[in-house]
C-alpha cells in the first residue's frame, strides 16, 4: 500500500467518518472561548471528493513553460531574466536593440528565423555573448535543444543607435 493511500485511509477512514481537527496548542493562537474546531465528514460523497483531491494533488510541481522576469530598467538599459525550458520554444519575436546575454545556466539554443533559416548556438554557463541589433531585428523563435532549462540574463542596450 502506497504512502498516499495510507494517508488517505487514515484521514478519510475505512468505512467510518473521519475527524479532521485543529486543537489549540501552546504555540497556536487562542480560538474564541477556547473552542476546538472539528470538521466531521459523514457523507460518502464528501469523503470521496476529499480522497480524490488528495490523490490528484501533484507531489512535485515542475515548470513546463518558459518565462521572462523583468530585473531592471532605466533610460539606458533594460534587463530581464529568461528561463527557456526544453521542448518549450519561445514565440516568434524581434528585438529593437543590441543585447548582451549572460548564461546563468548554459545549454544549446536553436534560433529559428521566420524565413526558415536557423542557427544553433552553444552558451556556456557564466559566459557573456554579444547579440547585435541587426540580428535581433530578424523575427525569430528560440528553442532549447537540451533536456535541462537554460537560464540567461539579458541586458538590452537602449542607446545603441541600432548598431
Amino acid at each position: 500500500m502506497s504512502a498516499l493511500v495510507k494517508l488517505v485511509s487514515e484521514v478519510a477512514g475505512a468505512g467510518g467518518p473521519a475527524d479532521v481537527g485543529v486543537r489549540p496548542t501552546k504555540r497556536s493562537l487562542p480560538t474564541p472561548a477556547g473552542c476546538v474546531i472539528l470538521v466531521r465528514m459523514k457523507f460518502p460523497l464528501l469523503r470521496a471528493a476529499f480522497m480524490t483531491a488528495i490523490a490528484l494533488t501533484p507531489l512535485t510541481s515542475q515548470q513546463t513553460a518558459s518565462q521572462r522576469t523583468p530585473q531592471f530598467e532605466n533610460d539606458d538599459v533594460k534587463v530581464w531574466k529568461t528561463l527557456v525550458m526544453p521542448n518549450a520554444p519561445l514565440t516568434m519575436h524581434t528585438h529593437d536593440h543590441a543585447r548582451v546575454i549572460v548564461a546563468l545556466t548554459g545549454g544549446t539554443m536553436k534560433i529559428v528565423n521566420e524565413d526558415g533559416t536557423s542557427e544553433t548556438q552553444r552558451w556556456d554557463t557564466g559566459k557573456a555573448y554579444w547579440l547585435s541589433a541587426a540580428e535581433g531585428k530578424k523575427r525569430h523563435a528560440d528553442a532549447n535543444q537540451g533536456d535541462k532549462p537554460i537560464e540567461v540574463m539579458v541586458i538590452e542596450l537602449k542607446n545603441d543607435s541600432a548598431k
